[in-house]
């Protein structure tokens, strides 16, 4: 995602605005990801499974961003890219002390970078 602007500009000929709309995309459905994360935790059967559900999902939406071709698939792109990567670093902790216990957790959460 670091080279979304780069694409951006180079492949589709977008100006900078566009791609810093994108990047703006991006973070708004993070964010909603992020405050609906415990109804969907639930929903899905457990954080480990949205964690999995979204590393899947994350790296086919990094797949597909080669076949965007305009400012609105780039768009549509940015929004499913947010809702995927938003629940990626939310549940580390929560799955690192699900896992091994929350009096490891500083230590394990160390290792998991």
């Amino acid at each position: 995602v670091t080279l979304l602007a780069a694409f951006a500009s180079e492949e589709l000929g977008l100006d900078s605005q566009v791609s810093s709309a994108a990047y703006t995309v991006i973070g708004a459905a993070g964010f909603a990801t992020r405050i609906c994360l415990g109804w969907l935790t639930e929903l899905c059967g457990g954080a480990r499974r949205v964690h999995f559900a979204s590393q899947l999902l994350n790296g086919l939406m990094v797949m597909l961003l080669p076949f965007c071709w305009s400012a609105e698939t780039l768009f549509v792109w940015a929004a499913m890219y947010g809702l995927t990567v938003g629940p990626l670093i939310a549940l580390i902790s929560v799955i690192l002390a699900e896992l091994f216990g929350v009096e490891s957790l500083p230590r394990n959460h160390g290792f998991s970078r």
